[in-house]
C-alpha cells in the first residue's frame, strides 16, 4: 500500500491528477468530491453545514487511511500544516508536488469565486514548508486540459465529464463468441446523482457532425479496448451496439467480465455544450459533445437501483420485509427503521393515502448510496 499526498495551490491540478494515477480500488480524498457528495451545487464554493460536515468527513477519511488500508491512497492536501506533516510521515506517505506556476492556477481560477484567487496568491505567498523540507520537485508540466475552442453555452471552457449507468438500466445484450454488446449508454429524462438530467436530442447534433469517432476505453483513463459499431438517439435514450478488439489483453479481461456478470455498466466521457441550469444548481444538459464511451466497474448512476428497488417494495408482504429491503438496497439501519415507521403510523391516520403516496414518490426520487464492492 502507497500513500499519496498530492499538494500544491489551488487550481493546479491535483484532483485531476490523482483521478488519473488512482487505480480500481484505490481511495481518493478529495474535499470538492465529498462536498458535491454532501449536498453542494456549487463547485470551489461550499460554505456552511456542507462545508463543516465535508471537512469533517475529509479529515474521518484521512485517519483511516493512515491508519491502514488494503489499497492505495490519494490524499488531496492543499497547504499541510506541520502537524499533519508529522502525521504523514509517521505513515510514511509520498509526497506529489504539483505546480504548474502562478500565472497559470490564475488563469484556470478567473471563472471560480474571489475566494479562490485569493487562496491561490495565500498560497504562493506562504507555500508549505515541507516543499523546501523535503526538496520536493513540483510537477509543472502537469495541467488539466481544456480542448481549445470548447466552450460551453455560456462562453465557459469545458472540461470532459462522466455519467455512468448501471448494466441493469442498458439492458445489455451479449453475444460471447463475438465479442459483442449492446444497450443503452445513456437515458433521457432521468435524473442522476449530481442532479443532472439529460433532455431527449442531446446527442443529435455530435452523432452528425464528428470529425473522428467515439472511442471504446476501459474505465475511462484505461486503454482502447474495441470499437463501436452501432450509435443511435431513440425516444428512451442513446442505444449503441459495440465489438471488443479480440487478442487485445484488457478487451479480453472485459470479456471475461461480461460473461461473469461482474461488469456494472456503460459511462459516457462528453462536453456539456449547452445546458440550463435551475436556482438549485441542477443542470438540463440539451446538447451533448461525445468524446468516448467506457464500459466500467463502478458506476454512479442509480436509476436501475431504484427501479429494482421499487419492484420488490411492491413484492413484499410485510413491513418488515420492506425495511430489509431498504437497508439491502443501501440505507443504514436508523433510515430504513424510521421509514418504516413513518409509514405504518401514516397508515393509520385520515390522510394516509395522500401521505403514503408523497413517501412513494420520495422512495422513487431519493439517491441510494452505493455500497462497497
Amino acid at each position: 500500500m502507497t500513500i499519496n499526498v498530492v499538494i500544491g495551490p489551488p487550481c493546479a491540478g491535483k484532483s485531476t491528477w490523482a483521478q488519473k494515477n488512482a487505480g480500481t480500488g484505490n481511495v481518493v480524498v478529495d474535499y470538492d468530491l465529498l462536498a458535491k457528495a454532501l449536498g453542494s451545487k456549487k463547485e470551489h464554493d461550499v460554505s456552511g453545514s456542507i462545508r463543516f460536515a465535508a471537512l469533517a468527513a475529509r479529515a474521518a477519511a484521512i485517519n483511516r487511511v493512515l491508519r491502514g488500508i488494503d489499497d492505495d491512497a490519494y490524499i488531496i492536501h492543499t497547504n499541510p500544516q506541520p502537524e499533519s506533516v508529522e502525521s504523514y510521515k509517521e505513515a510514511k506517505v509520498k509526497f506529489i508536488y504539483i505546480d504548474p506556476g502562478k500565472e497559470q492556477c490564475l488563469e484556470r481560477a478567473r471563472n471560480r469565486p474571489e475566494a479562490t484567487i485569493q487562496a491561490i496568491n495565500n498560497w504562493y505567498s506562504n507555500p508549505p514548508k515541507v516543499i523546501e523540507e523535503l526538496n520536493l520537485n513540483p510537477i509543472k508540466s502537469f495541467h488539466v486540459e481544456f480542448v481549445e475552442g470548447k466552450r460551453d453555452c455560456r462562453g465557459q471552457p469545458m472540461k470532459i465529464e462522466q455519467k455512468l449507468l448501471q448494466a441493469e438500466s442498458i439492458e445489455l445484450k451479449f453475444d460471447a463468441d463475438k465479442g459483442e454488446f449492446e444497450g443503452y449508454a445513456s437515458v433521457f429524462n432521468g435524473v442522476d446523482s449530481y442532479g443532472d438530467t439529460i433532455a431527449p436530442g442531446a446527442y443529435k447534433k455530435t452523432l452528425k457532425k464528428r470529425d473522428r469517432g467515439v472511442k471504446m476505453r476501459w474505465n475511462h483513463f484505461g486503454p482502447v479496448i474495441g470499437k463501436w459499431l452501432e450509435m443511435y438517439e431513440d425516444d428512451n435514450g442513446l442505444y449503441v451496439k459495440g465489438q471488443l478488439t479480440p487478442g487485445h489483453s484488457v478487451a479480453a479481461d472485459v470479456l471475461a467480465s461480461l460473461k461473469h456478470g461482474a461488469i456494472d455498466g456503460l459511462s459516457i466521457g462528453f462536453y456539456p455544450a449547452k445546458y440550463k441550469e435551475d436556482e438549485n444548481g441542477n443542470r438540463k444538459l440539451e446538447e451533448i459533445d461525445l468524446v468516448e464511451i467506457s464500459v466500467v466497474e463502478e458506476p454512479a448512476d442509480n436509476a436501475a437501483r431504484i427501479t429494482n428497488v421499487k419492484s420488490a417494495i411492491e413484492e413484499a408482504q410485510s413491513l418488515k420485509e420492506i425495511e430489509q429491503i431498504l437497508r439491502d438496497a443501501g440505507f443504514n439501519r436508523a433510515s430504513a427503521t424510521s421509514l418504516v415507521s413513518r409509514v405504518k403510523a401514516l397508515a393509520q391516520s385520515d390522510s394516509a393515502p395522500k401521505e403514503l403516496a408523497v413517501i412513494a414518490g420520495l422512495i422513487e426520487q431519493v439517491k441510494l448510496p452505493i455500497n462497497s464492492k
